[in-house]
């Protein structure tokens, strides 16, 4: 069986403007150690689907700038997120075109 890959952004994916206003009218917390919190909505959206198939999640939301592979695993550990963080996209495209070997090579 071929591996299935989720390549997930965070921001507009599982957090939104609107759960944050939503926080801050109830009057809890919008961010924790890691940043903004994510919808709960969105993450059981999330569940579902990780309960459903098996899948792999690649990172490529702009969070990889900023944290590294440990400190998103720590997070999705601390907020009990659905399925396991498998890997991130690279964080300097451009360094993997100038290095990639050309088509006609």
């Amino acid at each position: 069986m071929k591996n299935k890959y989720l390549f997930l952004d965070f921001d507009g994916v599982l957090n939104s403007n609107k759960n944050y206003r939503t926080l801050q009218m109830l009057g809890v917390p919008t961010r924790d150690e890691y940043g903004t919190i994510f919808d709960s909505k969105c993450v059981e959206c999330l569940r579902d689907i990780i309960d459903t198939i098996e899948i792999k999640i690649v990172i490529t939301s702009s969070w990889r700038f900023i944290y590294d592979m440990n400190m998103l695993c720590g997070m999705w550990r601390v907020r009990e997120l659905p399925g396991y963080i498998y890997g991130m996209t690279p964080t300097n495209l451009l360094c993997l075109l100038y290095t990639s070997p050309s088509p006609r090579d």
